[in-house]
Parts: C-alpha cells; structure tokens; sequence
C-alpha cells in the first residue's frame, strides 16, 4: 500500500476517534480535550513518519534506472529476481528487465543486492508483496573453486530469507543450470512430484522416457546419454550444493528450489572445472557431444514460471477502501455500544431518582421536596428531549427516555405538597405599612427606584399621624437564591426606607430600627408565584413608646402639612 494511502487511513481513524470522543465523551471535557489533542499527535507523528520512512527509502531506490518500465501496481503475474553466476551472455535479454506473456524478469548484477531490489520494488509495487520470486543461473562448468561456489550459494539463500522478511511471505525460486553440448531442449525437474520432464514445444510437457523413445533412431542414443548426463549433474547438484549447505548448519534454513531447470547449450567450459571433477570421480560415461555454435542464445525457461505464485490479494486502492469501511464498522459499532451505555446510565439515574422519591417518608418536608424538585428536573430534561430532538450520544435508535416517562410522570403526580403555615411573629403592633419590594427596588437591589417617592411620602404621612412612636422597619425575601445574599439584601433595603424618612422628614434617627429577616418569614406559599412575590416585601410596624424618648419637637401641625403637601407634588 502507497505512503499516501496509509496516510489517508491514518487520519481517517483519527478523525472517527476524535468523532466518537466529542459525542461519546462530553462529562469530562478535561478528558475530552486530552483525547482529541492525544489524536491529533498521533496523526501528525504518523504523517511525517510515513513521509519521512518514504524519502528515505526513495533517496537509496535501487530501481531508478528501471522504474518507468515497471508494470502497473494491479499486473497480476510474478515477478522474477533472477541472478547469473557468469559472465557469459547466454540468453536473449539486452536490458536490465525483460516482460513476458508468463511473468516480468528484473536482473540482479550482484547477489548481495537482492533484497535491496526487493525493498525498492515494495516502495513502489506495495502490492507486489507476495508475487516475487528469485531465479538463480549457476553454470557448474564454469566453476572450478568449490568453496567460491559455497559462498555464492549461501549469500543466494540469505538473501531469500531476507527477501522473505522483507515481504511477509513464502518465497519461491528457481535454479536453472547451462551444460554444455548440443543444443537440447529444456529439462525441469519440479521439487514436488521428483519427475524428471522435456519440455520439447517449450508448452506441452513429456516423460523423459516419451522422449528418448519419441525420437528417432538416430537420435536415441544422444538423447538417453543427455537424459544420463542430466541425472548425474541432478546428484552434483544434491550432493555438492544440498548436503554441503546442510551440514554446514546455516544460520538461515536452505530452501529447497520449487523448480530445477536443465539445459545443453553452447557455454564457455574451464578446464579442471567442478562437473568434470564429479564426472571422472562417480560415473563412466563418455562425454556429451560439444556445442558446435558458440555464439547460440537461449530463451528464458518461461514455463517455469507457471509453478511461482501470482498477485492473489487485492488492488491496493480496493485494501485501502476495505480497510476503510472496517473502520467505519468499529466506529458504528463503538458508537452503538456508547449510545447504549449511556442510555442505560439515563435509566439507572431517573429510577434511582423515583426510588428515591418514594422511600423518603411524607414527614420529612424538606427531603420530600428535594426528590421531587430532582424528578421535575429529570420530567424537564426528557422534555427537552422530546422536542429539540435526541442528542446522538443517547440516540442511534437505541434512546429509552420515553419507557421510564410513565413512572416518572406518576411518581410526579402522587406528590402532595405540605399545607403552607405562615412563620409565628411577634404580637402585630397597632400600626402596620406594608410595601411591595418590587414597586420600590429593582430585582436583586437596595437603591430605591425614582418612582417610589409618591409611595414612602404616604406611608410617612401615616407614621406622622403618631407622633413619638418607635418605627420599626423590616426586610423580607422569597426563598429562591443564596440565603445569605438574601439576608443581606432585606437589610440593605430596609435601611434604604430608613435613610429616605430621616433625609425627608423632622423624625430623629433615634425614632428608627432596621432589621433584615431574608426568607425566614415567608406570608405566602414560596413555590408559587403570586406567593414568592407576596414575600419580596419592606414592612414598617409602629410600636409605642411608653418612655417618651422619641417625641418631635413640633413646628406647628400647618407646617408639617404643608410639607409633606409640597412632597406630594
């Protein structure tokens, strides 16, 4: 898969999770924020680390000579690795790749540069990963140094270890040898079924002994000495090349080749070489017929190709769109999942509410109103439900908010308020004023209103038709807000009225006494309107003083009147 594809996965993960934290994960927004700056990290480090993994791989691309003639990323047939241990030019090939209607060939100058073709070709053909096989040309005729050929063969099968990490899967490879003599057709023996084949027509198969039998009289006996010659290098082969690589023990398993290819053809032969070693030690046989053509090429063995693996997976742009909607999947799920939960959670909440509400005896008023304030809270919210519609982190056709309305309505229903009875106070004096908070101060202050002047000069006249009583004035709140604020509020708007008559009247500051009592004595019912508006009152109570500490001097009663008619203006 492409470095941009990976990319566009990885922020598409990131993105749902962030979509499933803001929905799923809104109780604790210190939470919530840690979550979607966790994921935000995460995509950014994966971004540059796949961009940086990308350049440098590309900055030591051993196929950039070959990369434009590369096939698509969705060509199916197998890709060949193939390394010759010679120099000599053997097959038709006059370029570093070669494309066939069996497979496309890439060739490896040196053998050590195997896996680093292969980790080149992953960059750009991800896709590829389980079609690339190796192919490997020794000529044993050529070799005349035992221990060189060792070597080469166990750098070969490290490098198909390596290749095997590199591509997550089972590699296939191939070996094919060049004897010489004249040419012939090719051989194969295939490391499963042990049958020695001719591939006469290069596409048709046939027993070697078909073969020899085929032909004609002339030609049997050279046929049955290449069969005999062909068996012999078979048993080189597993004794100097197998056996010599296992019991040398390897840090790397050998890996036995899927296919072995066998050829006669014109080749440049050393003398004192390998083969004509193991010839003149273990079998009595004359030679082969020597190559006449020594400039004679060879086709690339192409029906070898059918035993290596094709591309079996999927195109990349398909994996990417699979992986894609696997994603979707555990997101749809997760929020399926979280959507139950909390609704669950919903439920368990509202009942334990009702449960609550019931076990809480009639005698205990306060408690008893507490429950069910909280369950007019919870009517409220599925209310709020019901109309602006179910927010998503309850919805996903999974909300239960309408099953538990039932009870909750009728737990609502079944409650009975206590009968109000006004607090006890003090004997009522003789001389009562009473004000309505609100048509002398604004909601929540203690400055008197412009308009509320025409109101205390009355209520002045009143007090000046008792000369020489003590005037006591007190502060009331409803019970809604903080009680002290309101405590303290009552006595602010009392010594408000107090300050306003001392200020505007002969009446000495003596004369006067402020309290503020808050909620403390409510005359009406607190959880109605008409009776919280009852309490938010200034009262002004008369008392007579028996002492005669608080007599007004008096200026003459017309004066007085005259007075308070010119305030009345």
């Amino acid at each position: 898969m492409s470095t941009t594809l990976k990319r566009i996965l990885w922020l598409l993960a990131c993105l749902l999770i962030s979509i499933f934290c803001f929905i799923f994960v809104i109780n604790n927004k210190v939470l919530l924020a840690a979550l979607l700056i966790f994921c935000l990290v995460v995509a950014i480090i994966s971004w540059i680390k796949l961009g940086k993994i990308s350049r440098n791989l590309q900055s030591s691309n051993k196929l950039n000579d070959i990369i434009d003639k590369l096939p698509s990323p969705a060509y199916r047939q197998p890709i060949i690795l193939a390394y010759k241990n010679s120099e000599q030019s053997l097959f038709d090939i006059s370029d570093r790749t070669r494309q066939t209607d069996h497979g496309f060939y890439i060739f490896v100058n040196n053998l050590n540069e195997i896996d680093d073709v292969v980790e080149a070709l992953l960059i750009e053909r991800p896709s590829w990963h389980n079609q690339i096989s190796t192919l490997m040309i020794t000529l044993a005729e050529q070799q005349s140094d035992k221990a060189a050929l060792m070597g080469q063969l166990h750098e070969y099968f490290y490098q198909i270890s390596r290749v095997k990490k590199l591509t997550k899967s089972n590699i296939s490879s191939l070996v094919v040898t060049c004897l010489d003599g004249v040419q012939s057709p090719w051989f194969e023996m295939v490391a499963l079924d042990k049958k020695l084949t001719v591939w006469t027509n290069g596409q048709t198969p046939v027993h070697y002994k078909d073969w020899i039998l085929n032909g004609q009289d002339s030609e049997k006996r050279k046929r049955l000495f290449q069969i005999l010659h062909i068996n012999a290098w078979l048993q080189w082969f597993n004794h100097n090349v197998v056996q010599e690589y296992i019991n040398n023990e390897p840090d790397y398993m050998y890996v036995p080749p899927t296919s072995i290819g066998m050829i006669f053809t014109s080749v440049e032969v050393k003398d004192n070489n390998l083969w004509e070693q193991w010839v003149k030690e273990t079998i009595s046989l004359p030679r082969v017929d020597r190559s006449v053509d020594k400039e004679n090429t060879i086709l690339l063995p192409n029906f070898m190709i059918r035993l290596l693996p094709h591309q079996s997976g999927y195109h990349p742009i398909t994996k990417a769109i699979t992986y894609a909607i696997g994603l979707a999947c555990i997101f749809l799920g997760s929020s399926f999942l979280g959507a139950y939960i909390n609704n669950k959670h919903l439920l368990r909440s509202i009942s334990h509410d009702i449960n609550r509400f019931y076990q809480i005896p009639d005698a205990k008023e306060g408690d008893k109103k507490d429950a069910f304030i909280q369950l007019q809270k919870d009517a409220a919210l599925l209310d709020q439900y019901y109309r602006d519609g179910t927010p998503l982190y309850l919805d996903m056709g999974l909300y239960m908010g309408e099953a538990i309305m039932p009870p909750l309505l009728k737990a609502i229903n079944s409650y009975n308020p206590p009968k109000f009875v006004p607090s006890s106070v003090s004997p009522k004096p003789e001389g009562l004023i009473n004000f309505d908070s609100m048509a002398l101060f604004d909601v929540g202050k203690s400055v008197l209103k412009p308009g509320s002047t025409k109101i205390l000069i009355k209520a002045l006249l009143q007090i000046k038709a008792k000369p020489g009583w003590l005037i006591l004035i007190t502060g009331h709140t409803d019970s809604t807000g903080n009680e002290e604020l309101n405590q303290q509020l009552s006595r602010e708007r009392a010594e408000a009225v107090q300050n306003w008559m001392v200020q505007n009247s002969d009446i000495p500051s003596t004369c006067f006494a402020v309290q503020g009592e808050g909620s403390k004595q409510p005359i009406a019912d607190n959880s109605t309107d008409a009776g919280r508006a009852a309490n938010r009152r200034v009262e002004v109570r008369l008392i007579p003083d028996k002492s005669s500490a608080c007599r007004v001097i008096s200026r003459g009663s017309s004066d007085q009147k005259a007075s308070l008619n010119q305030g009345d203006k």
